[in-house]
């Protein structure tokens, strides 16, 4: 079950690990980032989704700082682009399940 997070705290924690980069928010969640930085710090960046051209609204992002995983999630408007200002962080656990596919 996700546990909602602060954003502010878990930005925070971000801003630490890319102390020494070019760090932008909305560059590392959609995966652009130091990965020195980030291997060093054990974050490893998992998936993102939704945004861009013929996306969808909702976006998240998924990544770990050592054992713990985060999801963040935003929006994207054509109008107006990616909208990070009203994020939502949650801490979540990966969850295998087993899919069925007819071809």
């Amino acid at each position: 079950m996700a546990k909602q997070v602060s954003i502010v705290d878990l930005k925070g924690q971000l801003e630490e690990i890319f102390a020494e980069s070019d760090y932008d928010f909305l560059s590392f969640l959609l995966g652009d980032y130091d990965e020195e930085a980030a291997f060093a710090a054990k974050l490893e960046h998992h998936e993102q989704d939704g945004g861009g051209e013929g996306g969808s609204e909702y976006c998240y992002t998924v990544f770990s700082i050592g054992d713990v995983y985060y999801k963040i999630a935003y929006s994207y408007y054509s109008h107006h682009g990616y909208e990070t200002d009203y994020a939502t962080a949650y801490e979540v656990t990966p969850v295998q399940r087993m899919t069925t596919y007819y071809e």
